[in-house]
């Protein structure tokens, strides 16, 4: 994929594939023993990439790309390793310049993380913005 995911051959490249389909962009990833954090999960830093890296390409994908302002992230449970995580990305607001973005990350029926994500668009792009600003 390209946009804002890092490229294949960078070494903290996850193997990730996402899709975007009426506004909200899906993802599955399957982590092994590289991205260990405490014994058996995913190290927290790297929840907090997949985070970042979904919504920027959510949102470029859906017309509206920007910054990362800020990027908070809520742990609700220990996410294992080697066990399919869903992800998923949608836009929650605009207004102005400022856009937000809601995802989560989701093991089987678990909820494992949360995610809300300022970014702010780019003043050479406001202009450009799709009809959905108004959501």
């Amino acid at each position: 994929l390209s946009g804002v995911l890092i490229g294949d051959h960078h070494p903290m490249s996850m193997p990730i594939q996402l899709e975007t389909q009426d506004g909200v962009t899906r993802g599955r990833v399957v982590l092994d023993i590289s991205w260990e954090g405490p014994p058996g999960c995913v190290h927290g830093g790297h929840i907090a990439h997949l985070f970042d890296c979904i919504m920027g390409q959510h949102n470029l994908n859906v017309g509206i790309p920007g910054m990362t302002g800020t990027l908070e992230v809520r742990y609700r449970r220990p996410t294992p390793l080697h066990t399919e995580l869903v992800l998923e990305a949608r836009t929650d607001r605009l207004s102005g310049r400022k856009s937000v973005t809601l995802a989560r990350i989701v093991a089987g029926e678990e909820l494992m993380a949360e995610a809300e994500g300022l970014f702010i668009i780019p003043r050479d792009f406001e202009g450009n913005l799709p009809d959905r600003r108004a959501e």
